[in-house]
């Protein structure tokens, strides 16, 4: 997931996304902390978009967020999801 020679740039974020913090052997810092999963959902939904958001300002920076929703499913599974419009930054493709 850098910026140069390496895939497509709307890939590399979708699979950042559904790393777990921790998952990447020498990049403990890469992918999305669990750490919310025990939160009310509407915390919980708020603090796992802004660590997406970091994920993607850090290590995908070909790739801009344009505008995000955290919808928290208030039902008995309390399940939280994040729903990204990316686009492309200027210069790359």
């Amino acid at each position: 997931m850098r910026a140069h020679n390496n895939g497509n740039a709307s890939v590399c974020a979708l699979n950042l996304l559904k790393i777990v913090r921790g998952e990447v052997a020498y990049e403990r810092t890469k992918g999305i902390d669990t750490k919310y999963i025990d939160q009310m959902a509407i915390n919980a939904a708020t603090l796992s978009t802004v660590d997406a958001q970091h994920q993607l300002k850090v290590f995908e920076p070909r790739i801009k967020v344009d505008s995000y929703a955290a919808l928290a499913d208030m039902d008995r599974e309390g399940n939280v999801s994040n729903a990204f419009i990316l686009s492309h930054k200027e210069g790359y493709r």
